[in-house]
């Protein structure tokens, strides 16, 4: 197996077949040491896979077994398409004896198969699935006791955890006095983020505030975000090349509310545009900051009102 940077945006490292696997071959192992899950929540580790729901057993990964760089994509997602799981039914300790007869002890090491569940081509990135695994640790079942969320743990958590889908919101019709204007696909969280935490940086084409007129009026370009009073930033190629999922994210606007669909709740924005100035490189910055912890598979609504970051050092 290799490991090499991700197709994945912000995916960091994944884990890329030397050969070609069929359909159920083994692939490599996830290796680490069993601790409780109370524990683990203080370690705050960066990888860690559960075991046992019920008794709350996490494996913590550690880089000999090179199957913790296994990314995933949630489901909703058509690219790239899931190709392996994790199989807990066939764990192994680290000396070679399965564990089909003896008991999870804490502090032992093991290793849990990672299985191919279609063909993978060689030089092909191995995609798992973490949502319907199941023994990920989520939102439902872990809350860090650190807020401290702007490490690297979490561009390589923003890159699995962000996708798009059909939006749950509506917006207000002024005519019809109703909540009938659905709005365009929006952007999700598919586990937890803790407030403060940062989202991955925009990126596009920077243009005057003409030729964002001429585009909108020639029907191209689309996802503009306002720099300052003269230039935008245009992010429709890098949204639809899947390197700027936030330029995704709509907005409950002040001026123009809106209402979710399924529970008639008047949207909350939970992130907040941030521009940080960066002095040893010269230049800012543009990305979302959460002002508030996010469940999973929750959407992000913006305040487009830029904030200012302090500056960097």
């Amino acid at each position: 197996m290799n490991v090499k940077d991700s197709l994945i945006p912000n995916g960091e490292k994944g884990l890329f077949a030397k050969k070609q696997f069929k359909k159920d071959d083994f692939i490599t192992f996830y290796t680490g040491m069993l601790v409780d899950a109370h524990v683990a929540k203080k370690m705050n580790p960066k990888y860690h896979l559960i075991i046992t729901e019920s008794v709350g057993l996490v494996c913590l990964g550690d880089k000999e077994g090179p199957g913790l760089y296994a990314n995933s994509i949630h489901p909703n997602s058509k690219w790239p398409k899931v190709n392996a799981r994790y199989d807990t039914k066939k764990i192994q300790i680290v000396t070679g004896r399965s564990l089909d007869t003896i008991k999870f002890v804490i502090g032992m090491r093991i290793k849990v198969p990672l299985i191919a569940t279609r063909q993978i081509d060689a030089d092909t990135e191995v995609i798992v699935n973490y949502r319907s695994d199941g023994y990920w640790l989520r939102n439902e079942n872990w809350v860090p006791e650190s807020h401290e969320t702007t490490s690297a743990r979490d561009s390589r958590s923003f890159g699995r955890n962000l996708y798009t889908g059909p939006s749950q919101y509506a917006g207000f019709n002024s005519q019809t006095q109703k909540f009938v204007v659905p709005l365009k696909d929006c952007l999700f969280c598919s586990s937890m983020i803790q407030e403060g935490a940062r989202l991955p940086d925009f990126h596009g084409e920077i243009i005057n505030n003409a030729e964002m007129d001429k585009r909108r009026q020639e029907g191209k370009g689309g996802y503009f975000l306002k720099l300052n009073d003269v230039t935008v930033m245009d992010c429709y190629e890098e949204r639809h090349n899947n390197t700027c999922l936030s330029s995704c994210a709509n907005s409950a606007h002040k001026k123009y509310p809106i209402q979710n669909i399924n529970t008639g709740i008047a949207g909350k924005n939970n992130v907040v545009l941030t521009k940080y100035y960066v002095i040893k490189k010269k230049m800012w910055r543009w990305y979302y900051t959460t002002t508030a912890l996010i469940p999973g598979h929750e959407e992000i609504l913006a305040d487009y009102e830029p904030y200012v970051a302090e500056e960097d050092d």
